[in-house]
């Protein structure tokens, strides 16, 4: 664990910020070219159900427990959550002033408080907006994509074994135990990576992928691969953009990581936070979230100041 370069943590945290969906400035029937975005929440955060979205200092949020839609303000913790939605399944996003969620296999849209709901897309799991393309799963396990300026979908002909992600034209996503790549067309299937993953994110430089509970860094090179493990019996985690800082869920329990202080010994040990109701964590530009007791739960980047949201 000594050895292991600080460069990892950096590449992570920055990959996450080039993820973040307001670099997309986008609306759904504008054509725009397809980045490495997805609109109004991170790839971690996607990564783990899409739960948790924060926008214009107001915070969303998908009970796992009773699937209500709840909006609170940021930096007025002490206003409770106004319930704006019932029966929401989280991949929480924003384009606009237009917010959409899974409700069931229905994708749908709605305004600020929750009012003028439109089913977008039926019979859909993991939906991600990018550009004027919403990409998701049909009933079938397949791949496909919307296109929203032709009212069309378009099957891309592939069943990922898992969650994917959109990065700049290709995405990623577990295939016959590895990670394999498609153009947006659907077309150039590839083997990325030939060791298994439930969840992962890359940069330019870096894989980063969680495997048998594992979290692990990937370095990419002309040679090939080699992996190194971040943190043991993992089921979620999360990394605040520019931080070096990681929550993990494990076992109902959150645990805290400083990636600095872990690169530099092997004896240090990740901050206990408590219970957790569900293995997605989350995160935006300043918190950590998770929920505990069907509430929600913050805390900064320094792993201080607990917040709970009732």
């Amino acid at each position: 664990m000594k050895n292991r370069p600080l460069v990892l943590a950096i590449s992570f945290v920055l990959f996450i910020a080039v993820i973040s969906a307001y670099t997309c400035g986008i609306i759904l029937n504008s054509p725009v070219e397809i980045t490495s975005a997805t609109a109004g929440n991170f790839v971690c955060n996607i990564m783990n159900g899409g739960n948790v979205l924060e926008d214009e200092g107001y915070l969303f949020f998908a009970n796992p427990t009773d699937r209500t839609l709840l909006r609170a303000e940021s930096d007025h913790t002490e206003v409770a959550p106004v319930k704006i939605a019932d029966n929401c399944d989280g991949y929480l996003q924003v384009v606009g002033n237009t917010y959409y969620y899974l409700s069931g296999k229905s994708f749908v849209s709605c305004d600020y408080n929750g009012k003028n709901q439109k089913t977008v897309l039926e019979n859909v799991n993991q939906p991600q907006i990018c550009g004027n393309t919403i990409f998701y799963i049909n009933n079938e396990g397949s791949l496909c994509k919307y296109s929203s300026k032709y009212n069309k979908s378009t099957d891309l002909k592939v069943k990922p074994e898992g969650k994917y992600i959109i990065y700049y034209n290709k995405l990623y996503f577990p295939y016959k135990n590895g990670i394999y790549t498609v153009l947006t067309d659907g077309s150039e299937l590839t083997q990325f990576f030939d060791k298994p993953a439930s969840m992962f994110t890359i940069d330019d430089k870096h894989l980063f992928y969680l495997s048998d509970k594992t979290v692990y860094s990937a370095k990419l090179t002309d040679s090939g691969m080699k992996s190194t493990s971040f943190t043991d019996n993992t089921e979620g985690y999360a990394v605040i953009i520019g931080s070096g800082t990681m929550i993990t869920s494990s076992n109902g329990e959150i645990y805290f990581t400083d990636l600095n202080k872990s690169s530099e010994s092997e004896n240090y040990k990740p901050k206990q936070f408590g219970k957790c109701d569900y293995n997605g964590v989350f995160c935006d530009e300043n918190y950590f979230y998770w929920f505990s007791d069907n509430k929600l739960i913050r805390i900064d980047s320094n792993g201080t100041n607990k917040i709970v949201f009732k």
